[in-house]
């Protein structure tokens, strides 16, 4: 499954419903404005899914081919699930 990060700085809140409306079993809340989300589809799909009215500003979704960093543990095991 391919897996992404979503990212917004406008209407967190409505961006944040729209990730968990669109994935209800495929999200990770990073914080109040990222997510991670896996889906078998392109940006652009997973960017359609989220607002499919096109109208929330500011969302940026991005492809995850490697990661590295510092998160707690269950970022990195909801990572390697949606492998």
């Amino acid at each position: 499954m391919a897996r992404f990060v979503v990212i917004t700085n406008q209407d967190v809140e409505a961006v944040a419903h729209g990730v968990k409306e669109a994935f209800p079993d495929n999200h990770y809340a990073l914080s109040p404005s990222a997510w991670l989300v896996a889906g078998d589809m392109l940006t652009e799909t997973i960017y359609q899914k989220i607002d499919p009215s096109g109208t929330l500003p500011g969302i940026v979704v991005l492809s995850i081919e490697s990661y590295w960093g510092r998160r707690e543990k269950s970022a990195w095991e909801w990572l390697e699930l949606k492998k």
